[in-house]
This record gives C-alpha cells, sequence and structure tokens, in this order.
C-alpha cells in the first residue's frame, strides 16, 4: 500500500490588510490569516504552524505584508493576477524559505523594505544618467 502524503493548502499571511483584502486572497481558493501588531515579534515559521503568541512591542510599521507558504508557480501567478484584478496592493511581499522562516516579521519586513528601497534608488539613479 502507498502512502498518500497530503500536500498543505497554501497559506498567505497578511500584516494591515483589511478585511476586504483578505477576502480577495480567500476568494481565489487560498487560507489567509491576518498578522497582529503584536505577533511582528514572532518567528515567521511558528506563525506558519499557527503558533505565535503576540510579544512585539516595538512601533508598528504601516506597510502592507503578505507572506507566502506552501505557493506552487502557477498558484503564485493566479494570487497575484487576481489580486491585481481586485485592486488589492500590496509593496512587501515574500515567499517562506528556510532561512526566513526563522525571522521575525519584523526583520522579515525590514529586510524586504530595505530591498525595495534599493532597487527604487537604483531605477531613480538609472533614469538620471540615461542620456
Amino acid at each position: 500500500m502507498k502512502a498518500h502524503i497530503a500536500k498543505a493548502q497554501p497559506l498567505a499571511l497578511a500584516y494591515r490588510l483589511a478585511e476586504s483584502e483578505l477576502a480577495a486572497v480567500r476568494a481565489l481558493g487560498f487560507a489567509a490569516r491576518a498578522i497582529r501588531p503584536e505577533q511582528l515579534g514572532c518567528r515567521v515559521g511558528d506563525l506558519v504552524a499557527g503558533e505565535a503568541p503576540g510579544a512585539y512591542e516595538g512601533e508598528a510599521p504601516q506597510e502592507k505584508l503578505l507572506v507566502l507558504d506552501g505557493f506552487s508557480r502557477p498558484d503564485l501567478d493566479r494570487l497575484l493576477a487576481g489580486l491585481r484584478a481586485a485592486g488589492v496592493f500590496v509593496p512587501l511581499k515574500a515567499v517562506v524559505t528556510p532561512s526566513n522562516r526563522t525571522w521575525t516579521v519584523a526583520a522579515l519586513m525590514g529586510e524586504l523594505a530595505r530591498e525595495r528601497a534599493s532597487l527604487e534608488g537604483g531605477a531613480a539613479n538609472e533614469h538620471r544618467q540615461a542620456p
């Protein structure tokens, strides 16, 4: 007899998304849970597992964030296209990796914000240097 391993349903963890925006994720057939500000100090992997009590006491970032776990490439494409069609803009997005599973949500947001600023700064510099 062959063992069947059930693939976990893709999960979107969302910070600062309105309930209507979370509903847009769910309407596409994906599970979605909100990240509360007090959970920003929790590890990403703990939140994915649903084992994250609140502990964060710093200043809560204002940017929206989506942390995606268990998404195949077609799932990811479908989610992003569906959110775009629904008019949902989320500037910070990350896929859960073995490395970032141990990061706090706040640390992940900080890294994503730095990467975004670097990309935007690089694009601005390229435009200024064009003849």
